[in-house]
């Protein structure tokens, strides 16, 4: 039966909704509607918020913002494409609608991250390093900066390898915390990234209380993607914890200045 949802129609606002049948067959769903409400949190609403913000450590805050949309460009292409961003799948409820991937993907779970991330850097005085790409010292200095924004942001794959299974969307955050202690931090100590990228060991302590910070709020935002059920779907739980930690770090900022 085909749905006929409106624009402002979205199943599981007020509880949770029966994903088989509200968001199945996907060739059933109206591209236009806000069902991804309903159909799309099942383990990535975390992840679509602190990508862009791990990008924001990393470029700045502005990029945290632009990365999101123009990802975002990509997954809908794919849609387009293929009928699903994930070539392999053969789930309904791993497909994306455009609305959920612009309104709730690119706009408002990319913009939470954008902010994040400004926060996160203000908060600690920590300047992003490919701000500093032309002041690295070679192509090989640099290479070693985009390999390892390559492994951090391989992190946010893991939870496909799962199937999504709730639980383990928290492997992302244990994964990113790793790859940060044992391969970033050893990696960007030497003496050309403390004098040319973090500019002293001053630099090189707000770069390791930036990404302490940003795991603290990975763990309160993933949380809320990892089976927790108190509102009617995660979109709104993610959204809670976000808008909280953000109100927190503006406190922060605010007594600071």
């Amino acid at each position: 039966m085909v749905h006929s949802y409106q624009f402002f129609d979205a199943p599981g606002v007020f509880t949770r909704c029966n994903k088989i049948a509200s968001c199945s067959p996907y060739a059933d769903r109206d591209q236009t509607s806000l069902d991804f409400l309903c159909c799309e949190d099942q383990g990535w609403v975390a992840s679509h918020i602190m990508n862009p913000a791990l990008i924001g450590l990393l470029f700045g805050w502005k990029a945290a913002f632009i990365a999101a949309f123009w990802f975002e460009v990509y997954e809908i292409t794919v849609l387009i494409l293929f009928d699903s961003f994930v070539f392999t799948t053969t789930s309904d409820l791993d497909r994306e609608t455009i609305t959920g991937s612009v309104i709730g993907d690119a706009f408002l779970n990319g913009s939470l991250g954008g902010i994040l991330a400004y926060q996160i850097c203000e908060l600690v005085m920590f300047t992003p390093p490919f701000q500093r790409w032309k002041q690295m010292a070679s192509n090989w200095h640099r290479a070693k900066y985009v390999a390892l924004f390559v492994l951090l942001e391989g992190c946010f794959l893991l939870p496909g390898l799962s199937n999504i299974s709730p639980p383990l969307v928290l492997v992302t955050v244990l994964a990113v915390f790793i790859a940060f202690k044992l391969v970033v931090e050893p990696l960007t100590n030497f003496a050309a990234d403390v004098a040319l990228v973090w500019r002293g060991q001053k630099g090189v302590r707000a770069r390791n209380n930036a990404f302490l910070l940003y795991v603290v709020v990975a763990i309160i935002i993933f949380s809320q993607n990892a089976g927790l059920q108190y509102m009617s779907n995660d979109y709104f739980q993610c959204w809670f914890a976000a808008i909280f930690v953000i109100f927190t770090l503006g406190m922060l900022l605010k007594n600071k200045k």
